[in-house]
């Protein structure tokens, strides 16, 4: 998977607190499985206990209340490529306790 997608999603991720030296391998493992299987969709990422979490799923384990979140969705049917990633990937920041899955159900 091409290097310059997963910095085209850290370079996007805004949350408070985070910075690229909290980015893992884990991260970068997560960051292309979503790249490569457009049936993954979404990618949540938030920051607790001062460690990034990454998860292919609206079932973030974490704290009661959830803190922001950093959301990716892949809109294209297909291949991404750092040509169209831009345009086939909606993503932006949930406040802190809401709720990702009311999220995805607005989505789809």
């Amino acid at each position: 998977m091409n290097t310059k997608m997963t910095r085209w999603l850290q370079d996007r991720i805004v949350l408070p607190g985070y910075t690229s030296d909290l980015w893992s391998v884990e991260h970068d493992e997560k960051a292309i499985a979503f790249l490569q299987t457009p049936h993954l969709c979404h990618l949540c990422c938030s920051i607790w206990d001062g460690r990034l979490h990454v998860s292919n799923s609206h079932e973030l384990a974490g704290p009661a209340i959830r803190p922001e979140a950093s959301y990716f969705f892949i809109h294209a049917e297909g291949n991404l490529t750092e040509n169209n990633i831009d345009l086939s990937t909606q993503h932006g920041t949930l406040p802190r306790g809401a709720d990702v899955q009311s999220l995805l159900t607005v989505v789809g």
